[in-house]
């Protein structure tokens, strides 16, 4: 990640309105940290969040980090990540010397942020729609949700969290998952969803898609008959498709990165999996499970090429759930190159991230390791 150095040498010579002026506006990444280089040895007593800050226009000081890099050099990282839409200042004054020297009195820098990623994200868990976490999802620039449908409870609790997603342009899918471990024996699953939907669509009216996480590959037969397996497996997406169009609802499915190196062949024709789904649907969800950018842009990049040509959206999927299948499909242990690989993944696919799943997401955020 880029780091502008601020040379702050001297600069109490000038007059705070001269300071300003000497500082042009600068567009900075969503995760800009800031190398601030004095002319001597700080006292680092007068270093708070009072001498050093990044403040909006609204004047609201934005959360971040305040360290001491070597006697004379301090760091300053944000918490969370900036706001494309909203301009900064990073507010330097007060700051002093072991000598007590007045090293600045005052100085800003003007920024603003460029490209932050719009981020997606699924709950699981239908009967915890707490309000506050669209708080969350806001700060995060989320753009979808995908929410299981639980035929437990009843609909209108569901009203009031998509109510206040809406209000915030924050778009709301019907998630199915349990379908995808049925589908291919126990059809009344499917038939159940898709009722579910339809009723609901018709009382209330939220949702602005369907998103279908099936996992045909979990099937006991898909080692020893995976051509009939993919056979019943389409034939789901083509009735599930056909009941997003007639809903009048965007179809959306979850998929491996993988299924690029399947070929199928049967009443559908024959050719590659990946490049079937991403055809059928709206818009997939890559299960790109890898926790450092270069393998994620590496693992999807067939998908994403393939779906850029026929001119689809697709959205990349990050995991934050510690893995039993190997230490380097999650992010649960690298809380450090979390946000710094979800930017360079948006820059390398400008693509929505998608990041599995929201409570987990919440805690590790908060530095705490949520529970599988």
């Amino acid at each position: 990640m880029k780091k502008y150095v601020l040379l702050l040498l001297c600069l109490y010579f000038f007059p705070q309105n001269a300071f300003a002026e000497e500082r042009p506006l600068l567009t900075v990444d969503g995760l800009k940290s800031w190398t601030i280089t004095f002319s001597e040895a700080l006292d680092d007593t007068t270093l708070n969040e009072q001498t050093i800050y990044i403040e909006t226009v609204t004047q609201q000081k934005h959360p971040v980090s305040i360290s001491l890099q070597a006697e004379h050099i301090v760091i300053v990282e944000p918490l969370q990540p900036y706001t494309s839409s909203e301009p900064y200042t990073l507010v330097i004054q007060d700051v002093k010397s072991r000598s007590q020297k007045s090293l600045v009195e005052i100085s800003r820098q003007p920024f603003t942020v460029s490209n932050h990623p719009t981020t997606a994200t699924w709950i699981w868990n239908a009967y915890d729609l707490n309000l506050a976490y669209v708080d969350f999802l806001i700060k995060q620039r989320t753009e979808k949700v995908f929410v299981q449908v639980d035929y437990d409870l009843p609909m209108s609790a569901y009203v009031p969290f998509f109510e206040k997603l809406q209000q915030h342009n924050i778009k709301i899918y019907a998630l199915e998952g349990i379908v995808g471990k049925h589908w291919f024996d126990q059809p009344y699953y499917e038939q159940r969803y898709f009722n579910w939907v339809e009723t609901f669509q018709q009382q209330y009216g939220y949702f602005d898609g369907i998103h279908i996480d099936a996992e045909p590959y979990i099937s006991p037969t898909w080692h020893t008959a995976q051509q009939q397996v993919l056979q019943q497996y389409f034939n789901f997406l083509q009735r599930a498709r056909t009941f997003a169009d007639d809903a009048q609802l965007r179809f959306e499915v979850d998929m491996p990165f993988w299924f690029d190196l399947i070929t199928y062949r049967n009443s559908f024709g024959s050719g590659n999996v990946a490049q079937f789904i991403i055809d059928l649907t709206d818009e997939v969800t890559i299960m790109a499970y890898r926790n450092s950018a270069n393998a994620i842009i590496d693992v999807a990049k067939e998908e994403y090429t393939y779906a850029h040509q026929q001119q689809k959206d697709i959205t990349i999927a990050i995991e934050t759930l510690p893995s039993d299948e190997g230490n380097f499909l999650s992010f649960y242990d690298q809380p450090y190159t979390f946000l710094p690989s979800i930017y360079a993944v948006h820059e390398a696919f400008d693509s929505t991230i998608a990041i599995h799943y929201l409570q987990a997401w919440m805690s590790y955020t908060q530095n705490k390791k949520a529970k599988a």
